[in-house]
C-alpha cells in the first residue's frame, strides 16, 4: 500500500510541475501525463481524491491552474468562476476534462470577458455549461464534440452563434437561447442528436449551412419575421420534423401548413424544405414553384406528389415527381404503395435520394437507356432485385442500407463504385470487373460478405471499404495495388493478407481484425501508419520488407500472440506504442546498424524476458540509447 501511495503523489506532482511550466509542455509531455495517469487505479483516486461538489474561484487571465490545489485538478466536479479568462485557462478546463473526467459544471456567468478567446472542445465529463453574463458571441467551433453536454444557458447579451459551435454535442437536449441572436454559423447544432426544441428568438437575421442536420429529435422549428437568410441543406437527416413555421410579415420566408417556402415579389417562389416526418400524405407543387436538390430529402409519410400542369419545371404521374420531359426521376414518395416499379423508357437520370428511404418497393427495373444513378436508392431496406442499365459508369452511394439485396451484377462500364454498396448485409459474392481503379467505403458493413474478386487493374482500395465485413476471411490484392486506406478491413474476418507493394499503408487500415495470423509484405513498402494492425490478437508472424523506413504510433499495439520480430535494416522510426502489451513477444532482431528512433513506450508492456537482438558492431549504441537501453536483454546477433 505504500508503494501505491508513493506512485499516486509522483504522478500527481509530475501532472502539477508541467502544468506550472507550461511553457515545457509538448505533444510527448501531455501523453506521458495522460499515460501515468491511467496507472493509478480507481481505487487510488477514490480513496486520496475524495470528490469536491462545488468550487468558487475568482481567476484573472490565464491564472486558473494556480488557483486550484493539486487535489482539486483530480476531483472538482463543479467550478464556479468569476473575473477574466483567457485561452490558456479554456485549454485547462478541457485538460481536466479529458484527464480526469470528473468535472461536470463549468460555470462563467460571473466571468467578465464580452469576448472568449479558445474553445472547450472535446470535454467529455462536461454536462453543464454557463455562459458569461457579458457575452457578445460564441466562437468557431467553442463546444464542438462535447458529447456528454446536456444544457447551456446563455444570456440575452449573445447575439452571434459561430460556426461548428456545439457541432457533435450528441446528448445535448436543452439550450437556453439569448433574444438577441441574429447569427447562427454554419453547423453551429449538427449532430446534436437529443435536441428536441430550440427558440430562434426574434431578432435572428442569418442562418448558416446544414445547422440542424443530424438532429434527430428536432420536431419543430420556428423563424421570426427579421429572418433574411436561410442556408443550405439546413434540415437534411432531421427525421423527427414535422413543422417549420415563419412568423407573418417576413419579406423573404413564409411557411404553409409546416413546409417551408422562399418569398419573392411577395410570392412564394422555391419550396425549401419539406419536413421528413410531415403528417401529409399528399403534396402539390403550384404552378410557379421551384425546388431544391433537398426539398423532399426524407418524406417518410408522403404517399404522392401532385404538379400543377401549369408548372413549366416539373411533372408527376402517379404520384411521382418528374423533370418537365420526363428524362429525369426527382423523387418517388417514400410511402408509395408499390412493390414492383418499372422505370419509364424516357428516363436517362435518377437524381440522388430519388427512391431515398421507399421501404415498399422490393423489384426496379430499368431500361438500358439510363446513365446515372448515384446516391439513388439509399435505404432502400426491402429492395430484392434490379438489373442495373448497361449505360451507367458509376455506382457512387447508389444502394446504400439495401439490407436485402442478396445479388447484384455491375456492368462493364461502370469505373467507380465508391460507398456503391454501404450496409447490404446480405451480399455474400461479388465480381469486380477489370478497369476499375478505385473502390472506396464501397463495402463498408457487409456483415455477410465471404468473397470478393479484385481486378488486376486495382489501384486504390480507399478509406473503409472492407470495414465490418466480418466474414471475409480471404481475400487476394493484385499486384496493381498501391495504396490501402484508413481502416480499409478494420473489424473484417481477414484470417491472412498478403500485401503488394503499398507505399502507404492507412490508419487502422487492419484494426481489430481479430482473427488475423499473418501479415507478409512486399518490397517497395515504405510506411505502415497509425494503428494499421491494433487489436489484431491471433497475429503471430510478420515478414517486414528490407523497404520498410518508418512504423508508426500504435501500429501492433495490442497483438498479444506475436511471439517474434525482425526490424529491417533501413527501418529509421518506431512511433510511440507501436508494440505495446505484445505481451507474447519473446524476440525482437534489430538489423539496423544505427538504432531506430524511438519513443518512451515504443514497447511498453512487452515480455520482460524478450531478447534483443542486435549487430555485433552497433551493441554499445544500442546500450546508450536511451530507449534501446532500457531494455533488459540486447545481445549481439
Amino acid at each position: 500500500m505504500r508503494k501505491n501511495t508513493i506512485r499516486y503523489w509522483q504522478n500527481i506532482i509530475i501532472i502539477f510541475l508541467s502544468l506550472i511550466f507550461k511553457s515545457a509542455i509538448s505533444d510527448f509531455c501531455v501523453f506521458d501525463l495522460l499515460k501515468r495517469w491511467k496507472h493509478v487505479t480507481f481505487m487510488e483516486r477514490n480513496k486520496y481524491m475524495k470528490k469536491i461538489e462545488k468550487k468558487v474561484i475568482t481567476s484573472y487571465i490565464n491564472e486558473i491552474p494556480q488557483k486550484l490545489s493539486q487535489q482539486e485538478w483530480a476531483s472538482i466536479t463543479d467550478l464556479s468562476i468569476s473575473g477574466q479568462i483567457g485561452e490558456e485557462d479554456l485549454k485547462f478546463l478541457c485538460f481536466l476534462s479529458r484527464t480526469f473526467r470528473v468535472l461536470s459544471v463549468i460555470d462563467l456567468t460571473e466571468v467578465t470577458n464580452n469576448q472568449i478567446v479558445g474553445n472547450l472542445q472535446q470535454c467529455p465529463s462536461v454536462t453543464t455549461i454557463l455562459l458569461p453574463s457579458n457575452l457578445k458571441a460564441i466562437p468557431d467551433s467553442m463546444f464542438m464534440d462535447c458529447n456528454q453536454l446536456e444544457f447551456i444557458s446563455m444570456s440575452d447579451s449573445v447575439n452571434s452563434i459561430g460556426q461548428t459551435a456545439m457541432q457533435g454535442c450528441r446528448k445535448l437536449k436543452s439550450v437556453t437561447m439569448s433574444k438577441s441572436i441574429e447569427f447562427i454559423g454554419s453547423y453551429a447544432f449538427r449532430g446534436c442528436l437529443e435536441l428536441e426544441n430550440i427558440a430562434l428568438g426574434n431578432r435572428l437575421k442569418t442562418i448558416g449551412d446544414a445547422v440542424f442536420q443530424f438532429c434527430y429529435k428536432l420536431k419543430h422549428i420556428d423563424f421570426p419575421a427579421t429572418t433574411q437568410s436561410i442556408g443550405r441543406d439546413l434540415f437534411v437527416s432531421t427525421p423527427s420534423l414535422e413543422a417549420i413555421n415563419v412568423e407573418p410579415g417576413n419579406k423573404n420566408f413564409s411557411s404553409l401548413d409546416g413546409v417551408l417556402y422562399s418569398e419573392k415579389d411577395g410570392q412564394s417562389d422555391v419550396i425549401i424544405c419539406y419536413p421528413a416526418f410531415h403528417k401529409g400524405k399528399t403534396f402539390v407543387i403550384g404552378n410557379n414553384l421551384k425546388i431544391e436538390p433537398n426539398t423532399f430529402y426524407e418524406c417518410f409519410l408522403l404517399e404522392n406528389i401532385i404538379v400543377d400542369p401549369q408548372n413549366p419545371n416539373y411533372t408527376s404521374e402517379d404520384g411521382i415527381l418528374y423533370n418537365k420531359d420526363k428524362t429525369a426521376i426527382i423523387r418517388v414518395p417514400s410511402e408509395k404503395q408499390t412493390k414492383t416499379f418499372l422505370i419509364a423508357d424516357s428516363v436517362k437520370n435518377i437524381v440522388p435520394n430519388a427512391f431515398r428511404f421507399c421501404h415498399n418497393i422490393e423489384t426496379i427495373k430499368m431500361s438500358d437507356n439510363i446513365l446515372h444513378i448515384d446516391g439513388a436508392f439509399f435505404g432502400c431496406d426491402h429492395l430484392k432485385d434490379i438489373r442495373i442499365s448497361k449505360s451507367v459508369t458509376t455506382l457512387l452511394g447508389a444502394f446504400q442500407g439495401c439490407k436485402k439485396l442478396e445479388q447484384i451484377e455491375i456492368p462493364q462500364n461502370v469505373v467507380d463504385i465508391s460507398s456503391a454498396f454501404c450496409g447490404c448485409t446480405e451480399i455474400q459474392e461479388l465480381s469486380i470487373h477489370k478497369g476499375i481503379k478505385h473502390i472506396n467505403g464501397a463495402f463498408w458493413g457487409c456483415s455477410n460478405l465471404r468473397k470478393v474478386s479484385l481486378p488486376d487493374s486495382l489501384e486504390e482500395i480507399g478509406n473503409q471499404t472492407f470495414c465490418g465485413c466480418s466474414n471475409l476471411e480471404e481475400i487476394t490484392l493484385p499486384t496493381s495495388l498501391t495504396k490501402l486506406g484508413d481502416m480499409a478491413f478494420a473489424g473484417s474476418g481477414i484470417r491472412e493478407i498478403a500485401l503488394p507493394a503499398i507505399m502507404r499503408i492507412g490508419n487502422g487500415a487492419f484494426r481489430d481484425c481479430k482473427k488475423l495470423g499473418n501479415v507478409t509484405f512486399t518490397e517497395g513498402t515504405i510506411c505502415i501508419n497509425t494503428e494499421a494492425f491494433l487489436g489484431c490478437s491471433s497475429l503471430n508472424a510478420i515478414t517486414f520488407p528490407d523497404s520498410l523506413k518508418r512504423i508508426c504510433d500504435g501500429s501492433f499495439v495490442n497483438c498479444t500472440s506475436l511471439e517474434t520480430l525482425k526490424i529491417p535494416q533501413n527501418c529509421e522510426n518506431i512511433g510511440n506504442g507501436a508494440f505495446t502489451n505484445c505481451k507474447s513477444l519473446s524476440s525482437i532482431h534489430c538489423l539496423s546498424h544505427t538504432p531506430p528512433k524511438c519513443q518512451p513506450y515504443t514497447f511498453d508492456g512487452i515480455n520482460i524476458n524478450c531478447v534483443i537482438h542486435v549487430p555485433t558492431i552497433s551493441l554499445n549504441l544500442y546500450k546508450k540509447d536511451s530507449i534501446w537501453g532500457a531494455l533488459p536483454n540486447i545481445v549481439t546477433a
